[in-house]
């Protein structure tokens, strides 16, 4: 059995911890349209944050008009 770069292979975690599996296996409680577009709005937040933390000097960016 080849061991990972930290001693514990995924086999030996899986075995050492049984009662994980059905719980992963679970489905999401279904969330209510509001809690959606909430999360769904987080998320978008979250990602326009990230967004702006990247620097796009100009010369990479695209025209707007694509010209043949």
């Amino acid at each position: 059995m080849k061991q990972s770069t930290r001693g514990v292979t995924r086999r030996q975690v899986a075995a050492a911890i049984p009662g994980l599996a059905p719980l992963l296996a679970q489905a999401p409680v279904p969330a209510t349209p509001e809690g959606e577009l909430e999360a769904a709005r987080a998320q978008a937040k979250q990602n326009r944050d990230l967004i702006r933390k990247v620097h796009l000097p100009v010369l990479l960016e695209p025209s707007f008009f694509f010209r043949p």
